[in-house]
């Protein structure tokens, strides 16, 4: 029944959604026009360009809830590198929100604008150093942050800061690694205080297999156990918190993997709710939709659709 519900909407959404006058063709040239706003046009070279439609929960009815449905189109370069993203409503026939990427000539990406009703809502800049990794980053928008990474001989992020111009505060995630390049402990401090310290365990194949959190502010402590199962290719993961050496929370999470390695499901067990997260792909193994149950019910979900070039 599940499968019924969340192909129905599905196919609801996409048929809306997906009409000439969404996607306009220019001789050999494609574009995205959003209201009269167009992406760069795209020369068919194989490149696959992604439009993402949202799957709202239902009533007990089965009616679709359609009051804050927001669909999310992906608009690509000849290259394959992001460009552009556009946030709309296509029951209220408004654009929502839409973003920019821009690249240097080393296909870095050096800038991303967003925007709400065009008007500039925050800026993202991006510097590099001479290995060709990000050494800074600026936010602007109503408080401008500036955010600057080191690294050590190995290309290794040891610290990444983090600075307001308006309120006055540091952080800093100070970062150590072991022989082998796996990182090994995280400290994170705010106007140089400690605030959690995590420590980080691997197996002798360097397989993540635990991580520990120590919150000198909460008093409180988190330890994560990671175990996987080749043969039926699932991974376990168990959360759980303590304060004051009491339990405070747990946490049992099973994730299923399918032939091709693709995460396909995974299992949330909280004690209160069950999750199910549910990923589906199509025959060329590109992401079709994500379904979100709680309690066997759907909640939310995605489905995704791609145009390809040729």
């Amino acid at each position: 029944m599940k499968n019924v519900i969340y192909k129905t909407f599905a196919t609801v959404i996409a048929s809306i959604l997906i009409a000439p006058s969404l996607i306009a063709q220019n001789g050999d040239n494609y574009s995205i026009n959003i209201l009269n706003k167009n992406c760069n046009q795209i020369k068919k070279n194989g490149i696959k360009q992604s439009i993402e439609y949202t799957l709202l929960p239902t009533t007990k009815e089965g009616k679709l809830i359609i009051d804050t449905l927001i669909d999310r189109i992906y608009s690509y370069n000849n290259l394959g590198y992001l460009i552009a993203y556009f946030d709309y409503d296509p029951y209220k026939k408004i654009l929502i929100s839409d973003g920019n990427y821009s690249y240097d000539s080393l296909n870095r990406i050096v800038e991303i604008d967003s925007y709400s009703n065009d008007k500039l809502m925050n800026k993202i800049q991006f510097k590099y150093n001479g290995n060709y990794l990000v050494s800074s980053t600026r936010i602007s928008n109503s408080d401008s942050i500036f955010e600057t990474f080191s690294y050590d001989k190995y290309l290794n992020m040891t610290k990444c800061t983090v600075k307001s111009l308006s309120i006055s505060f540091v952080i800093e995630n100070i970062y150590s690694y072991d022989s082998l390049g796996l990182i090994v402990s995280m400290d994170h401090l705010v106007n140089n205080a400690p605030q959690f310290s995590k420590k980080f365990e691997y197996n002798s194949k360097g397989i993540l297999i635990k991580t520990f959190q120590n919150n000198f502010i909460k008093k409180n402590s988190e330890e994560i156990i990671y175990s996987y199962d080749y043969n039926s290719k699932k991974q376990k993961v168990i959360d759980f918190g303590v304060q004051d050496k009491d339990l405070t929370w747990f946490q049992d999470s099973t994730f299923y993997y399918n032939s091709n390695g693709d995460l396909s499901r995974i299992f949330i067990n909280d004690y209160d709710d069950l999750i199910e997260i549910e990923y589906k792909y199509d025959n060329k193994w590109d992401l079709e939709s994500i379904v979100y149950y709680q309690n066997s019910a759907i909640i939310e979900g995605k489905v995704y659709s791609y145009l390809f070039f040729k």
